[in-house]
Order: structure tokens, then C-alpha cells, then sequence
């Protein structure tokens, strides 16, 4: 159940164990699915700092941003990735997918 994996990542925190940023990234993709924007929201808030130079971290956001309907902020992940890093194919697509599942296109 997508709602587990998501309270393991949860689990963990609070037993002190700190999951990593592969942890994250699963937990992103489960909120997506799920459509819990409060929650992947606060998986952002919370790790970002320590997973702002990760790709797959940042790459993870735009797609749980872009299925969610959060397109700003998707952009906004995009858009800070660009001043600290490369930016890979993963990236553009993840936000393409997201302009165009929402028909925010021309």
C-alpha cells in the first residue's frame, strides 16, 4: 500500500534513523500517486535543504509537483535546480509531462 511505504519513511524519522535521499524520493512518488500534496509537500520543506544538490531528490519534486497540479511550484523546483546545477533530460521531461497532463501548453 502506497500509504506504508509512505508511513515507513515516517517511522524511520521518528526512530531516529534518517532515511536517505533515495527514501525520499520513493515517499515523493508514492504522495504523487496518492495525490497527497500536503504530504510530499512537507517531505520538500523538510529535506530539501539537506538534498538540494541531488538530481534524482530534485527530478522526484518535479514530477510529484507536476502530478499533483502544483505547476508553480514544480517550476519553482526547475527553476533553483537551474542555479545549483545541470539540469538533465529526466527534468525537462518530468516538467513537460507536467505542462502537458495539464494542458498548460501552446
Amino acid at each position: 500500500d502506497l500509504y506504508d511505504a509512505m508511513g515507513a519513511d515516517a517511522s524511520a524519522m521518528y526512530a531516529h534513523i534518517q532515511p536517505d535521499a533515495i527514501a525520499h524520493v520513493l515517499a515523493l512518488k508514492a504522495c504523487a500517486q496518492c495525490g497527497d500534496l500536503q504530504r510530499g509537500a512537507q517531505i520538500h520543506r523538510l529535506h530539501h535543504a539537506s538534498h538540494a544538490h541531488n538530481i534524482q531528490f530534485n527530478n522526484a519534486l518535479i514530477d510529484f509537483y507536476g502530478r499533483v497540479n502544483a505547476i508553480d511550484s514544480a517550476e519553482q523546483v526547475l527553476q533553483a535546480m537551474s542555479l545549483k546545477m545541470t539540469i538533465d533530460a529526466v527534468s525537462i521531461g518530468s516538467m513537460m509531462n507536467a505542462y502537458i497532463h495539464h494542458h498548460r501548453y501552446k
